[in-house]
């Protein structure tokens, strides 16, 4: 028995290669669109492709072998003298390019543009072959050479036909003035048409200058055509790549330069990533035979990851291997140097444990916030993100893994990275089993281990077999396991009868070329059948061997499953990307020049919910569409922007309109741009580019934001008029009409809880004369009917219908009227309730839900304002007692000193009841600022809903926002912003006056403070110019920061409001244990006598720049509150009207609480 040497089976490899590659080679020669024809030292063709022949109507096999002087001199009279001269510049310098040929073929005189090159390789015996690329240039010469006679009679037509080309075009004078642009060259580059004629080609070219520029002419003078890639600068500075193909054209002895340039930007993205794409597949392909061609372990996992790195572009990575069901990483490479390191991970820790837990592969493209991630192995290799990919045997048990990272700098990995280290993972397990196999074998020894030995350890299929009956006489227990047949059962068989593609006929057709000894080896593709009938398909490696006398077969099988699965997978993968490249996110409709529909896009199918059979042969008249404005009514077919285009032959642009999607069964919003499109020299389109955008969330998310302030609005109004008013009837009345409105029901009541649990009628509208009867004069208690059964609750009673209306109504007048709907809400105050507000239809109407949430949301602050009233009731007809009773014993002092006697006694009492009032009135200034902060947090709620909502909007979560929707959102957000800063002013200051403030002593650095402070108002200082001065000294304090930070930040932005020009000093000193810090303006400062009024809460001093500047009169009056009663020092201003202030903030380093 024969086995080939290593060296004889490289060699049969390489021959195969390189018939492999000469098959290609031929393949493409003759699949391109170029003439090509290859001759040799003697100038007789050896090889011509089919589009030559076609050029000089001629068969290949009259060519082949004949000189190309005889087809050359038959076509042109000074062809000869051309070749020869390119054949001297080809063997000259290896190559020549465009060579001009003319010559006269059966269809007329023909222009060719030829490129030749020597045929130089090792595995080329033969020299002095010359391949010439026939490139045919009539059409484009003939062209040129109309458009050059004709141009003077057709600008005209030429500049209406460009004007609607969507690439840009231009005609230059030779100092590169512009001559024309259309208005895509204008809308490209940003200009508008006069603009751009006022500037020079170079003045749009960041890279070329007057110098250049006339290098450039010169080149048109002598190659009349110019074609490159160069960048353009748009006016607002960014750039753009293009392609410029130009011409020269003289007319009237003058120069002119006539281009077309188009926006190649999303073909150099797709270019990029085709290139990155090609760039991972070949040096896979390299990696792969890279790792497969050593049996070394550790120059395996070497190999495995530098090319790990080089496919990723990566600068650092290690790899591991399970060891006693733990991964061990002994060897780390960064930038291709090699350190020792020693990290062990069990399953389940860090990321090389979790990939061993789950056996995929894992990307952290934010390591330093990754669960999985070891935060000290990764400050020690400084990494930013990580893919580890694991390494399996074909029978899914893993072998390793393998980490990369960067570290000088980020990339983002993502699936197409995964994909392609996955291959290589595949590559490394094969390796690393045959690299562990051939340890085994080294570890037995050859001259102990037997050949059966050798061949049962095989992972592949080995099989012998005779040459007459192909009965098996050897099976490795690779192939017993792999078929599911006993060695017994095999030896019975024979080789046909595990091929189920193969009859013997056939087989032995196949096997006569080794019979023959014509052939060594025999390779084929086929399938093997297994004991259980399913097949698999295999790589057989076929070979006639001679033992004691007699010829056998050795086969050796390998299965290939995986490699089909990981074809398909990488075939899968190049359509992908392929789709990728050729289709849009963005639908895409095409209309024909009568307005049908002829092609459209996965996406546009998708946002419509029609299939293309719904879509190809309408058009937009067609009776199924439907379609609406967005104010409700009928879109009619005839407006369709594609319609509209076709008729106008202008751009129809940003049409909102709502179509019903029967695949959703709704309406989607979308917004639609319909370009028309002609040919050259006309003027009527001959179809529309139509595309179209989903705007459906962005219009919905628009709608709530309305409705949501509107909302807002109501809670606003309806909580300010209460708070605003202390007469309870007042607040009754608007309280009760404003939720009737809300809500939009018939009528409503309001009752309060006296003090004996009862009822009383406070408000009513639209109530029946014999309920307003029984609430007056009868006693209803908690608990009693509607209303009583709310304020027994606590919590609001829903009645949806007249049956639950008459379940809960135990009054006889309640009863007795048609209501049909009815919700009652307990008016509740410190968890007492105080009143109930009931709302009732006699319709069948029901109102919102949402409408029902806002009117339970105000109810406690209606609660609040109700007690408030009460109280103030209270102290006025106690105020009104306590001064009739004065003015009783005043009037007897006056009578007898006796009386005076008594009335010091009655005095006392007095006093005695005015401290109790007075003590009253703390409680209830108290229960003011307990009701403020309530109110503020009842606002502060929603508005912080309303400022996270459009803050998502403007970053462009929802969508793209055109410029008017930016900035009415801007406004929302702004001013929501100016609302809750407010809020929050009133509530410190209610918390100050209630003792409740809380105080945060920390240690830090002031000038940090100070630097902070200036940083926020960076912009509104950089809008006015303003100098700040900043003379501070490091210096440690230990208070309250953030208070401190709110005093600053409220002086400082005071002084940026109102200085107009100028600087702004801070300075920051310290005396003993306390510091000063004061900020000084040059600003228009304050009058003398409006000093005193500056720290009143809600005053604002009358001045030119009050009404240009937003303000409430609350910022320095809680600043002086937080430094007093927070900070433990005191404020001071100076200031001398139009000249400046200077305000002074005195604090101790230490804060005691």
């Amino acid at each position: 028995m024969t086995v080939l040497n290593d060296a004889e089976e490289n060699n049969k490899r390489s021959i195969l290669k390189l018939q492999r590659t000469a098959r290609f080679f031929e393949a493409l020669l003759r699949a391109s669109a170029d003439g090509i024809v290859i001759t040799d030292a003697a100038k007789n063709i050896i090889f011509v492709n089919d589009i030559f022949c076609k050029f000089i109507s001629c068969n290949r096999h009259n060519l082949i072998g004949t000189s190309i002087f005889v087809w050359l001199e038959k076509l042109s009279s000074n062809a000869n003298e051309i070749w020869k001269e390119l054949e001297s510049q080809t063997k000259k310098n290896g190559i020549a390019r465009d060579v001009e040929f003319r010559m006269n073929t059966d269809s007329g005189t023909r222009y060719f543009t030829v490129n030749s090159s020597l045929l130089e390789h090792v595995d080329i015996e033969e020299t002095g072959l010359i391949i010439s690329i026939w490139q045919d240039e009539t059409e484009r010469i003939l062209t040129e050479k109309a458009l050059a006679g004709a141009y003077a009679e057709k600008m005209e037509i030429f500049k209406a036909i460009v004007h609607t080309i969507s690439d840009a075009v231009f005609w230059l004078d030779p100092e590169g003035n512009f001559i024309y642009v259309n208005e895509s060259a204008c809308k490209s580059l940003g200009y508008d048409h006069d603009e751009l004629m006022k500037l020079k080609v170079f003045d749009v070219n960041p890279r070329a200058d007057s110098a250049r520029w006339n290098a450039v002419v010169r080149q048109f003078r002598k190659e009349k055509v110019f074609h490159a890639e160069s960048i353009h600068r748009r006016k607002d500075g960014s750039e753009f790549p293009v392609e410029i193909v130009s011409s020269y054209i003289k007319l009237d002895n003058k120069e002119y330069f006539c281009g077309f340039g188009r926006d190649i930007t999303e073909r150099k993205h797709a270019e990029e990533f085709i290139s990155r794409r090609n760039i991972q597949l070949r040096i896979l392909s390299k990696a792969a035979q890279k790792i497969n061609t050593v049996l070394e372990i550790p120059v395996i996992m070497q190999n495995l990851i530098t090319s790990a790195m080089e496919i990723t572009d990566s600068t650092a990575g290690t790899a591991g291997l399970i060891v006693n069901e733990k991964i061990v990483f002994s060897e780390y490479n960064e930038n291709g140097k090699l350190f020792p390191i020693d990290y062990v991970f069990k399953k389940g820790y860090g990321v090389p444990g979790h990939v061993m837990e789950t056996k995929s592969p894992y990307i952290s493209n934010d390591a330093r916030n990754d669960p999985y991630v070891i935060q000290d192995i990764r400050k020690t290799l400084c990494f930013n993100n990580l893919a580890n990919v694991p390494i399996l045997d074909r029978k899914g048990q893993m072998l390793g893994s393998f980490q990369i990272h960067n570290t000088k700098k980020h990339r983002q990995f993502d699936h197409s990275d995964i994909e392609m280290l996955q291959g290589l993972a595949s590559s490394a397990a094969i390796a690393l089993e045959n690299a562990r196999l051939m340890e085994d074998i080294r570890k037995v020894g050859e001259e102990k281990k037997s050949l059966s030995l050798i061949l049962d350890k095989s992972l592949n299929e080995i099989y012998i077999f005779d040459s007459e009956k192909f009965r098996f006489t050897y099976v490795n227990s690779g192939g017993c396991k792999n078929l599911g047949y006993s060695l017994k059962s095999l030896r019975s068989m024979t080789f046909l009868d595990i091929t189920p593609a193969y009859d013997e006929v056939l087989f032995r057709k196949y096997i006569t070329p080794l019979i023959q000894h014509k052939k060594k080896k025999l390779l084929l593709y086929t399938d093997l059948r297994r004991a259980n009938g399913s097949h698999y398909p295999i790589e057989l490696h076929l070979q006639l061997i001679e033992q004691e006398g007699s010829h056998l077969f050795l086969a050796i099988i390998i299965d290939i499953t995986e490699r089909k699965r990981a074809e398909k997978a990488l075939s899968l993968s190049e359509e992908k990307y392929r789709t990728l490249y050729e289709t849009m996110a963005q639908g895409v409709i095409y209309h024909n020049e009568s307005g049908t529909i002829i092609s459209a896009n996965f996406a546009a199918q998708k946002i419509l919910g029609l299939s293309p059979g719904h879509l190809i042969g309408r058009t937009s008249i067609d009776p199924m569409w439907k379609a609406i404005h967005e104010d409700g009514s009928d879109f009619p077919g005839e407006k369709h922007p594609a319609m509209v285009a076709l008729r106008t032959r202008k751009e129809v642009r940003n049409v909102v309109m709502g179509v019903f999607n029967p695949e959703v069964k709704e309406y989607r919003w979308i917004q639609v741009n319909a370009i028309p499109q002609t040919r050259y020299a006309e003027t009527r389109p001959y179809q529309v580019y139509t595309t179209i955008n989903d705007i459906t969330e962005l219009k919905r998310a628009k709608d709530e934001m309305q409705l949501a302030n509107e909302e807002l609005r109501i809670i606003n109004k309806i909580i300010s008029t209460a708070t605003g008013l202390l007469d309870i009837n007042q607040i009754l009345d608007t309280v009760l009409d404003e939720c009737i409105k809300i809500v939009g029901l018939e009528g409503g009541t309001i009752c309060f809880v006296e003090p004996d649990e009862t009822l009383k009628l406070g408000a009513h509208r639209s109530t029946s004369k014999e309920t307003i009867i029984d609430l007056t004069t009868n006693k209803i208690r908690i608990g009693e009917c509607l209303c009583g059964a709310a304020a027994r609750d606590l919590k609001p009673l829903i009645l949806p219908d007249r049956e639950a209306v008459i379940k809960f109504a135990t009054r006889e007048a309640t009863r007795k009227e048609d209501i049909r709907y009815h919700a009652a809400f307990p008016l509740i105050t410190r968890g007492k309730c105080v009143g109930v507000l009931c709302l009732f239809t006699r319709t069948d109407k029901k109102p919102d839900v949402k409408k029902l949430k806002i009117i339970e949301l105000i109810s406690s602050q209606v609660a609040l304002s109700i007690r408030n009233a009460q109280l103030y009731e209270e102290t006025k007809e106690y105020a009104l007692t306590l001064e009739k009773k004065v003015a009783q014993r005043t009037k007897q002092l006056h009578e007898s000193q006796l009386g005076l006697l008594n009335l010091m006694d009655d005095i006392n009492k007095t006093a005695v009841e005015l401290d109790k009032a007075n003590k009253r009135l703390i409680e209830l200034d108290l229960m003011k600022s307990m009701f403020i902060a309530s109110t503020s947090h009842e606002l502060r709620t929603p508005l912080n809903s309303i400022i996270g909502f459009t803050s998502i909007l403007l970053e462009g979560w929802s969508g793209e926002l055109t410029p008017e929707q930016r900035e009415h959102i801007q406004i929302v957000n702004t001013s929501g912003k100016h609302l809750l800063s407010l809020i929050n002013d009133v509530i410190d200051i209610s918390k100050i006056e209630a003792g409740k403030l809380e105080v945060r002593v920390s240690r830090f650095n002031l000038k940090e403070v100070i630097d902070e402070v200036v940083s926020t108002l960076k912009q509104e200082l950089n809008g006015k110019g303003l100098l700040v001065i900043i003379d501070v000294a490091d210096m440690e304090l230990n208070t309250d920061r953030r208070r401190l930070l709110q005093c600053i930040m409220n002086l400082f932005s005071n002084a940026v409001k109102f200085t107009e020009k100028g600087e702004i000093k801070i300075i920051a000193k310290s005396t003993n244990n306390e510091i000063e810090i004061s900020i000084g303006d040059s600003g228009i400062g304050i009058k003398k006598e409006d000093i005193p009024k500056l720290f009143t809460p809600f005053v604002r001093l009358d001045s030119p720049l009050t009404a240009k500047t937003s303000g409430t009169g609350l910022g320095l009056y809680l600043s002086r509150k937080l430094t007093q009663e927070v900070l433990g020092g005191t404020i001071n201003v100076e200031s001398e009207y139009e000249k400046g202030s200077i305000f002074s903030l005195r604090i101790p380093r230490e804060v005691k609480i």
